[in-house]
């Protein structure tokens, strides 16, 4: 079963995209997807989410250090039965932990965190399939004189480069969040493909079959008390159905692959053992063919023998 991870740095807006995702495909879809939790946490850490997100709350950047591997299964339903078709991880570290597993740090700052920085690489080096969230406000309004700027954009780009230097050669998407805020400069870059090329070059370069994605896991928002945007007790999430699109179409072309490959394997076992079996009907027969001659070269020697015997008598007399 494919193994799908959905990644970022921190403001990216993976834990927001977790749980809108979490609670609209808790029911099957008009194609039949829905997922299920795969362990207690994950289905609280959804729940939990879901409601301050009603109430008007944003959910809270992951604690430095923090290490969830948030896990579902995605089935689709057809004919009355259900099918599994992939495992979903939504790497919920703390976003320091990705700036820190990539980025420019002293080893004296990566120690305290040595395990979670290797559990994130090694997470990322077997999956069948990435998905790179950017939140899109960082990418337009980012200023390159910022360290931190700089830092997301070469994180972003070499998680992307460890995926594809390993042997699966996973599948891999990019997808900007917070796409609703900035409707407007979207169109105006050209779309998303525009706005890749346009504010991604470092990313689009290397990568310019890249497969691309707009996503608002909250597309209503209201303002407090205190004149902060906060989420809308009725807010709905956008974008989310080209997200599942594209997961089922990583889990089907690697369950093609896996076949594929099953089958090249069964050929070649089948190919091998019928050499095999050749190789030895043709020792077989040869023995058979050979075996006259080697009775009649173990005679000679005693032949030899009986003529010389002969002789012997007959001088002898």
């Amino acid at each position: 079963m494919s193994k799908i991870s959905i990644v970022g740095v921190e403001g990216s807006g993976k834990t927001t995209l977790m749980a809108a995702f979490g609670e609209k495909y808790e029911v099957a879809d008009e194609a039949g997807y829905f997922v299920t939790a795969d362990n207690q946490q994950t289905f609280d850490k959804v729940k939990m989410l879901v409601a301050r997100m009603r109430r008007g709350e944003w959910p809270g950047a992951t604690e430095k250090g923090s290490v969830s591997d948030l896990g579902w299964t995605l089935w689709r339903q057809s004919k009355g039965a259900n099918a599994k078709v992939c495992s979903l991880s939504f790497l919920d570290y703390g976003g320091e932990i990705y700036r820190l597993a990539f980025g420019t740090h002293s080893e004296e700052e990566r120690k305290p965190f040595v395990a979670q920085i290797r559990a994130l690489r090694h997470h990322i080096e077997t999956s069948d399939a990435i998905l790179l969230l950017i939140n899109l406000k960082d990418v337009i309004s980012g200023d390159l004189t910022s360290e931190k700027t700089r830092e997301m954009l070469w994180v972003s780009r070499s998680i992307f480069d460890l995926a594809r230097a390993g042997k699966r050669k996973p599948h891999l998407a990019l997808a900007f969040s917070q796409t609703d805020l900035y409707r407007e400069t979207l169109e105006a870059s050209g779309g998303t493909e525009g706005a890749y090329r346009k504010y991604l070059p470092f990313i689009q370069s290397p990568y310019p079959d890249m497969r691309l994605l707009t996503l608002a896991a909250v597309d209503r928002t209201t303002v407090d008390s205190e004149g902060r945007e906060i989420p809308s007790p009725d807010f709905h999430s956008a974008g989310l159905d080209g997200l599942m699109s594209w997961l089922a179409s990583v889990a089907r072309e690697r369950a093609v692959r896996r076949k594929i490959r099953l089958f090249l394997v069964s050929a070649l076992v089948t190919v091998a053992l019928a050499a095999l079996a050749g190789v030895g009907f043709c020792v077989q027969k040869m023995r058979e063919r050979d075996a006259p001659s080697w009775r009649s070269e173990a005679v000679q020697p005693s032949s030899i023998s009986s003529q010389q015997s002969s002789r012997v008598k007959c001088e002898a007399c």
